[in-house]
């Protein structure tokens, strides 16, 4: 692809905390959790999460066909351990929201996990200091009313 070409286009990314990668060499995750973890996490929104189906996740994530209660399985782990939330529901039809634990958003701001709702941890920018509370209570504001529909106090 020509530059001019990508100068023209917008560019998407997604990224991935090394975590994943650490927790998967130590052992703490499958291959087949680190596969459909990394393979959500790129459909992810710029806030956090994304919508699936059992089926699709079974047909488009392994190289091989897999039955959507597998997925389901490998959900309830990755779930349990942390990387992801979504509500509780019963079978493998329909669409659902899962949010994902370590999603960077605008602004240097990192919202985690914590039982299901969304936490700001982290407001690391250029105009945010520790000797200026006046601009961090004001900075903090603003991150709350932006995301208000997927931050919990």
């Amino acid at each position: 692809m020509e530059e001019d070409e990508l100068e023209s286009q917008e560019v998407s990314f997604t990224i991935n905390p090394r975590q994943i990668f650490y927790d998967y060499n130590n052992g703490l995750i499958t291959t087949a959790e680190r596969t459909l973890l990394l393979w959500m996490r790129l459909q992810g929104t710029p806030y956090g999460f994304a919508h699936f189906n059992m089926k699709a996740l079974a047909e488009d994530t392994f190289t091989k066909t897999v039955d959507p209660s597998y997925i389901n399985r490998l959900l309830g782990s990755l779930r349990s351990k942390g990387y992801i939330y979504y509500k509780d529901r019963k079978g493998c039809r329909g669409s659902f929201q899962v949010h994902f634990d370590y999603w960077i958003v605008s602004k240097g701001i990192v919202l985690r996990l914590d039982g299901g709702m969304r936490k700001i941890v982290s407001t690391k920018t250029a105009n945010v200091s520790e000797d200026n509370p006046i601009e961090e209570s004001k900075l903090m504001e603003e991150i709350r009313s932006t995301y208000a529909d997927i931050v919990e106090e």
